[in-house]
């Protein structure tokens, strides 16, 4: 389960670039740039160009790869399970690892972030638990391996 943004123009492909720096046009500033805790569409459209999800949308708002190059949906659909691409660092250098989305997706259902994104994440097994206080983790998120 992820948040997925991505913006197309008439008639063209965008482009990705890494590195440099975003510049861009605001009516207003964003109010934070914690994916857990933005609600405004300004830093919506911000985070939409900094940040990289498991999926994301092509031109034609097909679901295509991003940091996950494959994955599997149970019969049931009730388990996602990606496998990621090896090699994406954040922007200190470090790897980006299963653990980090686990980490991630915790954190939004964290008792203490009392993020307003949270409702989106609360069918995940064990979500409401955690997000209640009664669970030291969230149960239907695991990190299988590295990637």
């Amino acid at each position: 389960m992820c948040s997925i943004s991505s913006y197309a123009t008439a008639g063209s492909e965008i482009q990705k670039q890494y590195g440099g720096e975003y510049r861009v046009p605001l009516a207003s500033e964003p109010v934070t740039l914690d994916p857990a805790l933005y609600t405004d569409i300004y830093a919506m459209n911000v985070a939409a160009n900094l940040f990289d999800g498991l999926v994301e949308f092509d031109k034609n708002l097909n679901v295509v790869p991003a940091i996950a190059t494959v994955w599997k949906i149970s019969r049931d659909h009730r388990t996602y399970t990606f496998r990621l691409r090896k090699g994406v660092r954040f922007h200190n250098g470090r790897e980006v690892k299963a653990d980090d989305f686990v980490f991630s997706f915790s954190r939004i259902l964290s008792p203490e972030i009392q993020s307003p994104v949270a409702h989106l994440f609360l069918d995940i097994i064990g979500a409401k638990a955690f997000r209640e206080g009664r669970s030291k983790t969230v149960a239907g998120l695991s990190a299988l391996d590295p990637y």
